[in-house]
C-alpha cells in the first residue's frame, strides 16, 4: 500500500523522473489499493499522458479492472481526457470493456457530454448500440443529460436512426422519454423534428408541405430548430416565402411568447418569495431560457421574411 501511494503521488505531481525511479525500485506497476485501482487508473484519471507511456513501457495492465469494473479507459472517457483516451486506444485497450453496471467507455463519454471522446471511440469501432445492465444505450444517456451535440452525433452514425430512437431501456423508456422526464427540451425538439421528417414523402423539403397546409404544429418545429432554409425549393421550384408562411410564423411567435411568459410567471414569483415550486429551480430556469431563445429565433426569422416579402413586392 505504501508503494501504491508513492506511485500515485509522483503521478499527481507529474514527476516523470520520480516515477521512473520508483518503478525501477518497485519493479511492479500493477500494485493495487483496496479498491483495486492501479497507478495507470490514476494516470488516466488525471490525464498524465507521459506517465501513462512510462507505466505501459514497464508492463502496466491496460485493462486492469477496479472493484467496480472500471478500466483506465473508462476513467479517461468519464473525465473527457482526450489525450489519455486516445493513447490507451492506440495501445489496444478493450473497446468493448464494460464496468459492473454494463457501462462502456462510450456510455461514460456520452453521459458526460464529451463529444470529442465519443468521436474517438467511434473511430476505434465502439458500439453505439451497446446497452448497460439497465438497457440504456449511449443515446439514452446523452438524451437524459441534454447533451445536444452528442445526441446529434450518435444519431448521425446510422442512416436508420429510427432504430436508435426506438430502443427502450429495461424500464420501457426511449431516448425521447428520458429527455422529457428530465426536462431536456432541446433534445426533445431534435427528436421531434426527426420523427416528423420520417412522415414526409421522398424528395420533399420539410418547409413546403406544412406551409400550404397551414399546420402550425408541424411547421413550428423545423422553423424553430433552424432546419428550414428560407430559400429552399421543392421539385417544382417553389420557394416557401409567401404571405401564408409569414402568417404561420407570426402565429407561432405569438404562441412562443405566451409560453415564455407562462413558464416565467407564477413559479418565478414563488421562487422569489422563498417557496420552492414543484419543479426543480434549475430545470425551470433552463426551460424559460429555452423558450426565450426560441422566441428570439422566431423574431429573427419573421423579420427576415418580412424584409424579403417587401423587396419582392417592390420588384
Amino acid at each position: 500500500m505504501k508503494d501504491w501511494n508513492l506511485l500515485c503521488s509522483t503521478i499527481r505531481e507529474n514527476n516523470y523522473e520520480g516515477l521512473k525511479n520508483l518503478l525501477w525500485k518497485i519493479a511492479c506497476p500493477n500494485i493495487k489499493n483496496e479498491r483495486c485501482w492501479t497507478s495507470l487508473h490514476i494516470a488516466a484519471l488525471l490525464n498524465r499522458t507521459k506517465c501513462i507511456k512510462i507505466l505501459m513501457a514497464r508492463g502496466a495492465s491496460i485493462n486492469a479492472k477496479t472493484i467496480d469494473g472500471k478500466i483506465p479507459g473508462h476513467l479517461a472517457a468519464l473525465h473527457g481526457n482526450v489525450e489519455s483516451l486516445n493513447l490507451l486506444l492506440e495501445n489496444k485497450t478493450d473497446i468493448c470493456a464494460a464496468d459492473n453496471r454494463g457501462w462502456t467507455m462510450l456510455h461514460k463519454a456520452a453521459y458526460h457530454g464529451h463529444i470529442r471522446c465519443c468521436e474517438i471511440l467511434i473511430d476505434h469501432l465502439a458500439d453505439p448500440l451497446a446497452k448497460t445492465s439497465s438497457g440504456e444505450t449511449p443515446l439514452h444517456l446523452a438524451a437524459r443529460e441534454g447533451h445536444i451535440e452528442v445526441v446529434k452525433f450518435l444519431l448521425s452514425l446510422n442512416k436508420n436512426w429510427l432504430t436508435q430512437l426506438g430502443m427502450r431501456t429495461d424500464f420501457g423508456e426511449t431516448p425521447k422519454d428520458l429527455a422529457k422526464k428530465f426536462h431536456k427540451s432541446a433534445v426533445v425538439g431534435i427528436i421531434d423534428n426527426l420523427e416528423w421528417g420520417k412522415e414526409l414523402e421522398p424528395n420533399t423539403h420539410p418547409s413546403h408541405s406544412p406551409s400550404w397546409e397551414r399546420d402550425i404544429d408541424r411547421i413550428s418545429e423545423p422553423i424553430r430548430t433552424c432546419v428550414i432554409d428560407m430559400n429552399s425549393k421543392n421539385e417544382k421550384g417553389d420557394v416557401p416565402l409567401h404571405k401564408e408562411r409569414i402568417v404561420l410564423l407570426d402565429d407561432q411567435l405569438r404562441l412562443e411568447k405566451a409560453e415564455y411568459f407562462r413558464r416565467g410567471g407564477k413559479e418565478i414569483e414563488l421562487i422569489k418569495s422563498g417557496i420552492q415550486p414543484e419543479r426543480d429551480h434549475s430545470n425551470l430556469m433552463a426551460e424559460i431560457q429555452y423558450e426565450r431563445i426560441l422566441r428570439e429565433e422566431l423574431e429573427i426569422q419573421l423579420n427576415a421574411l418580412m424584409k424579403r416579402q417587401s423587396v419582392e413586392t417592390k420588384t
